[in-house]
């Protein structure tokens, strides 16, 4: 199988210890719009100093049927109609003002199951490219209103990106990190993660929710600042 190169500052790595860049593990979901600015402004972040970034599953509807559901019986049943999921989308929407993402909401047209989006997901961090991949779906879903639970459609963005379309294909036609998605969700659960946008700085220092700029980028150094905790 064809390996594109790794992205230089955003994914997994192996290096030395004491110039290793700084890890974030990051559980977040494909349908989570605070994790899509999160994860924005994370990459403006690593353009300042080297991050090592773990992409983590976390699915926020899992029992979802595998084909999804529609988007405006999925919004009505969640935020109790029309007026109440229009005050949550205008909220999102201020709070991303500052930032490079936009959201399309009427655009939509499924809610997605996204265990497939998070297995593809997994594969292209295991080639290089796992950020890359979840922001083009991430991109797909809330900007161009892309069914990202479509196996078409996954494999479609996922080759964008540098992932063979083949091997996409094979891990969709089976369960392929199938168990890893279960694994992560399952140590989120253990560790008293509720919500997603979820961070883990260097294995050990938590950051909740999609916090501005200027608050990763201190936690960030502050994390950076702490000894090393021994082995």
């Amino acid at each position: 199988m064809n390996r594109p190169p790794r992205a230089p500052y955003l994914e997994r790595m192996t290096t030395d210890p004491a110039t290793a860049p700084l890890t974030v593990d990051v559980f977040a979901d494909i349908a989570c719009p605070f994790c899509y600015i999160g994860l924005e402004r994370l990459t403006k972040l690593a353009a300042e100093r080297p991050l090592q970034v773990t992409w983590r599953p976390f699915q926020l509807q899992p029992d979802l049927p595998r084909e999804g559901v529609d988007w405006a019986v999925f919004r009505a049943q969640k935020f109790g109609g029309d007026a109440g999921a229009q005050a949550a989308f205008d909220h999102v929407t201020q709070y991303a003002c500052t930032d490079d993402v936009c959201f399309n909401w009427d655009a939509i047209g499924k809610a997605a199951n996204t265990r497939d989006a998070h297995r593809v997901i997994l594969l292209a961090q295991d080639r290089g490219v796992g950020v890359a991949a979840a922001m083009r779906l991430m991109r797909a879903h809330f900007e161009e209103g892309a069914d990202v639970g479509s196996a078409d459609v996954l494999a479609r963005l996922a080759v964008e990106v540098g992932v063979d379309e083949a091997d996409v294909r094979t891990v969709l036609a089976g369960n392929a990190y199938g168990a890893e998605v279960d694994a992560s969700q399952g140590l989120a659960a253990r560790s008293g993660v509720q919500g997603v946008p979820f961070y883990v700085l260097r294995a050990q220092y938590a950051l909740s929710g999609a916090q501005p700029l200027d608050t990763m980028r201190g936690a960030l150094a502050w994390a950076a600042a702490q000894p090393l905790s021994p082995a």
